[in-house]
């Protein structure tokens, strides 16, 4: 078998041993870039993950001072902080103004205890950048499409800190630049929740309550919807309820819960005020027929009343004088937990009782209640309350008449 020499056929030792040398020397470098390829990567790998909450390694200490300083701030104005923010954001002109100064006035406490906790956690900015990731998708929904919003209310912020402390460097601006940074990565993401409070809890019945709700955020929704509550005992344990109320400048909804399971029994038997409460996403409900000459007809069953209230609210805020009756069906008498206040809103109220004592009002099963009162086929129709309420009545209406496409209907 013949040899294939390294260079140009030649045997000389000495042009063999300079080949050698330079092949090894080639290995060399080629195994040094390899390594120097994967110290990059991990070094990228170790910023990427180190920055993941807003800061890289070596940025501790200054994390530190700056929480120092504004520890400092805060002890000489102490709980009065987002009173005296308050005053210097009401102070913006129109055109400054920005989607969040509302729900920041609405209220300036949670605003200065928001940022008590922040200085707080400041020297853990992993916790904060957690924080801010929950925080992020809600206030994206606020934000809608005026994302530069979220920079103009930052400055107006850190102006009304520096009036209201006086400090004496760029403390607030370093810390706000932190808080965007983490807050922009998560505004366009779905929110998974709002975070609120129980802020009223009225007991009606051993197994009904009507709670209110107030969210640190605005939680947006539309008359007769629905949202799903999550309890401090019940954790990952969703509940979808009826909300009863129209959106309101302080963030309160109003909830109407009978006992049927585990969250509801925790939330009629076992919560109270200043409970915190998780809030998912309004969805489904009852929309409210476009206006026309026919008269409404509202068909609800026990709790089924709040997206009927929360509609006659909605009513009566847009004008809309068209004729309503209500048709209130409940099991026994003390069932009609809320009917004054739903009398107050001007619907036609008729209460039905399917069992007991029934006077004043009229006693049976709902349904036929409602076709024994008159003839429903000009109507548009809304009907609320159990799966067995909607599809009974449904049945019962379109048997007399009404057609089925003017029926709109849920339940829970």
């Amino acid at each position: 078998m013949s040899q294939i020499d390294p260079i140009g056929g030649t045997r000389d030792p000495t042009l063999l041993r300079a080949w050698q040398q330079a092949t090894l020397e080639q290995q060399v470098i080629e195994r040094q870039h390899v390594l120097a390829r994967r110290r990059r990567a991990y070094e990228e790998a170790q910023a990427e993950a180190e920055s993941a909450d807003g800061f890289r390694q070596g940025d501790q200490g200054f994390l530190r001072t700056l929480q120092g300083k504004l520890r400092e701030l805060l002890d000489r104005v102490g709980p009065a902080l987002g009173d005296q923010l308050a005053q210097s954001l009401r102070r913006a002109l129109p055109e400054t103004r920005t989607v969040l100064h509302a729900p920041a006035l609405a209220r300036p406490s949670d605003l200065g205890r928001a940022i008590f906790w922040v200085v707080e956690h400041l020297d853990r900015p992993h916790l904060v950048a957690q924080e801010c990731a929950q925080l992020g998708p809600a206030l994206g929904q606020t934000l809608g499409a005026a994302r530069n919003h979220l920079d103009a209310f930052g400055l107006a912020l850190i102006d009304a800190l520096n009036g209201a402390t006086e400090p004496s460097g760029t403390e607030w601006s370093d810390a706000w630049d932190l808080i965007a940074r983490w807050l922009r990565p998560s505004l366009d993401q779905e929110p998974p929740f709002w975070t609120g409070e129980v802020v009223a809890h009225d007991r009606r019945r051993d197994d009904l309550a009507v709670v209110h709700v107030r969210s640190y955020l605005p939680y947006a929704f539309l008359p007769g919807q629905q949202v799903a509550i999550e309890t401090r005992r019940r954790p990952d344990e969703w509940q979808k309820l009826w909300i009863a109320s129209l959106p309101a400048d302080d963030q309160v909804i109003e909830v109407h819960v009978q006992v049927f399971d585990r969250v509801t029994e925790d939330l009629v038997k076992r919560t109270a005020v200043g409970d915190p409460i998780r809030l998912k996403r309004a969805g489904g409900g009852l929309p409210l027929p476009p206006r026309s000459e026919h008269a409404l007809l509202m068909v609800a069953g026990g709790v089924g009343i709040a997206p009927m209230k929360a509609l006659l609210a909605q009513l009566r805020q847009d004008g809309d004088e068209r004729l309503v009756h209500l048709f209130w069906g409940v099991r026994q008498r003390d069932g009609l937990y809320d009917l004054e206040a739903v009398r107050s809103l001007g619907a036609t109220v008729v209460p039905a009782v399917a069992e007991g004592p029934a006077y004043p009002y009229r006693s049976g099963a709902l349904p036929e209640v409602v076709v024994d009162h008159g003839d429903w086929r000009p109507n548009d129709v809304l009907i609320a309350g159990s799966p067995q309420m909607v599809s009974g009545t449904i049945d019962v209406l379109t048997a007399h008449g009404v057609p089925r496409e003017h029926i709109i209907s849920g339940d829970l």
